[in-house]
C-alpha cells in the first residue's frame, strides 16, 4: 500500500490522484472524528441522567428507610 502511493508521488502525471485519495482521507478522518464526539456528548449525557436518576432512588429508598424507623 505504501509502495503504491510512493509510486503515485513520484510519478508526477498521476499527482492528482494522490491528492484526490489524501483529500477523501482527511475529509473522512475529519467526519470520524466530529462523529465520535458528538456520540461521545451523548453518552455522557445518557451517564449523567443515569447517575442523576439512581441518586434520586437512592434518596427515594433512604427516605422511605427513614419513615419505616419512625413508624417502628
Amino acid at each position: 500500500m505504501v509502495a503504491v502511493f510512493t509510486g503515485i508521488f513520484l510519478d508526477f502525471s498521476y499527482w492528482w490522484v494522490a491528492l484526490v485519495i489524501f483529500g477523501i482521507t482527511a475529509i473522512t478522518s475529519r467526519s470520524l472524528l466530529e462523529y465520535g464526539d458528538e456520540e461521545e456528548d451523548f453518552y455522557d449525557q445518557l451517564t449523567e441522567k443515569a447517575a442523576k436518576n439512581r441518586q434520586q432512588r437512592l434518596n427515594h429508598v433512604l427516605e422511605k428507610m427513614k419513615e419505616i424507623e419512625k413508624n417502628s
